[in-house]
């Protein structure tokens, strides 16, 4: 197999040390905190709106009165589509929404 700057021109041109014009430019930890604020933030929201449907938490109608609504609007078996929605909302505040 031949090597990455055998394949492209433009990486043999640096040396180990020196950094490409072509790779991004180092994130300062101002950017880390603003978007660390804005994925929790997301996160909770996205949590709390799960709860809301699936324990009536927060004030929201649970699981049964969700699977009634979700049944009057034509999806059958109701709570079985308000566990689909609800449960990959509540796992989101720890950024793994596949954890469900």
């Amino acid at each position: 197999m031949r090597s990455p700057s055998a394949l492209n021109p433009l990486l043999s041109a640096w040396g180990p040390g020196e950094r490409s014009p072509l790779a991004s430019p180092p994130r300062s930890a101002a950017a880390d905190v603003g978007l660390l604020l804005l994925r929790l933030t997301a996160g909770l929201l996205m949590a709390g709106h799960g709860s809301q449907k699936l324990f009536g938490l927060f004030g929201g109608p649970g699981l049964t009165e969700t699977g009634k609504q979700l049944a009057a609007m034509g999806y059958r078996p109701g709570k079985v589509y308000a566990v689909i929605g609800g449960c990959p909302s509540c796992p989101a505040a720890s950024g793994r929404p596949s954890a469900c």
